[in-house]
């Protein structure tokens, strides 16, 4: 599967106080290769799942601490949709829409190299489709809500910082002011990051 994110702060075009740490972000999720079946009944289809979420996000930094402790807070929409790739009505393919509250906190191990995070949340389904067989026009709306939780942790390694592709506020302050050699939380920025998720419906 493939899972990419994203995240842009407002601090790169202005760094007016509190609206520089509001931000936008989101991702997209895709896994293939999936198998799923009746339980113990030696049937097995092939299957795929899709994701992404939509989000508004703030920023509560303390950059002058030695590990730079950081808390986000995500509020944003999301979907969810799992098909399953057989003519077969015994297998249900679902799609899920839900608003979300998320909040992650991120310390610093090793500047400029290395951060661990831990993250949790809540979610509360507000629609749900229930479709038999993959080319079925039977598409069930269930009158149904109910929530989830979402925890995880790990690390993110940046494998490219201080990109230099600079907008607005960076480049008036930081290339034409001050020159390069002080950079700033909000340059471009591109991480790797390894960890575990639990995610509840």
């Amino acid at each position: 599967g493939v899972w990419v994110s994203g995240r842009y702060f407002f601090g790169s075009l202005t760094n007016a106080t509190f609206v520089k740490d509001i931000g936008l972000g989101g991702f997209f999720n895709m896994l293939v290769g999936l198998e799923y079946g009746p339980k113990d009944s030696g049937l097995t289809w092939t299957a795929k799942q899709m994701q992404w979420q939509a989000e508004l996000m703030y920023r509560l930094a303390f950059n002058h601490l030695q590990v730079a402790p950081a808390f986000l807070i995500r509020l944003g929409l999301g979907d969810t949709t799992c098909k399953i790739l057989t003519e077969s009505a015994l297998a249900i393919s679902t799609q899920y829409k839900y608003p979300y509250g998320m909040l992650d906190i991120y310390m610093t191990l090793f500047p400029s190299l290395l951060r661990f995070y831990v993250t949790g949340g809540y979610k509360y389904l507000i629609e749900a489709k229930l479709t038999p067989g993959i080319d079925s026009e039977t598409t069930e709306s269930v009158d149904w809500s109910g929530s989830g939780l979402v925890v995880g942790a790990g690390v993110d390694f940046e494998i490219l910082s201080g990109f230099d592709l600079k907008i607005g506020y960076e480049l008036n302050r930081f290339m034409l002011h001050k020159g390069r050699q002080e950079r700033s939380d909000t340059y471009q920025t591109f991480m790797l990051q390894l960890g575990w998720r639990f995610d509840s419906y």
